[in-house]
């Protein structure tokens, strides 16, 4: 079946033009399956085809593949636009997505600041009771 990310995204791509439009690749990947070097693929892969990614997942992955982005140099220039589509995180996670309780202070405020140069797109989820009434 398709995943949460494809079912939400697979319409844009294929707005876009889908596999017949050369300038945007569809790259699926398992999530709770994949690590460093997959994202090393990936992110190699993605470079020779495009300059704006799309990443869909949950927001420990997005972390992860952005420092292993700006490992590979392409957060450094600008050259590379990085978009994320949040459909996992709460709120609260949202506020500060770039914390990793298992990293050290100095990782923790690299990630905050390759999350600073993302432009995150998610679901707005309101608690208030009025807003819930309405």
């Amino acid at each position: 079946g398709m995943s949460m990310c494809e079912f939400t995204l697979g319409q844009t791509f294929s707005m876009l033009g889908g596999l017949k439009n050369e300038n945007i690749s569809h790259i699926p990947f398992d999530a709770e399956k994949s690590d460093r070097s997959t994202y090393i693929q990936l992110l190699e892969k993605s470079s020779t085809q495009s300059r704006v990614i799309v990443v869909c997942a949950p927001t420990a992955v997005l972390r992860d593949i952005l420092l292993t982005a700006e490992d590979l140099g392409m957060l450094s220039e600008g050259e590379y636009v990085f978009f994320n589509v949040d459909l996992f995180s709460t709120n609260s996670k949202l506020i500060r997505p770039w914390i990793s309780e298992t990293d050290s202070a100095d990782k923790n405020e690299k990630a905050k600041h390759l999350f600073e140069t993302v432009l995150t797109i998610s679901a707005f989820s309101n608690n208030n009771e009025s807003f819930s009434e309405f």
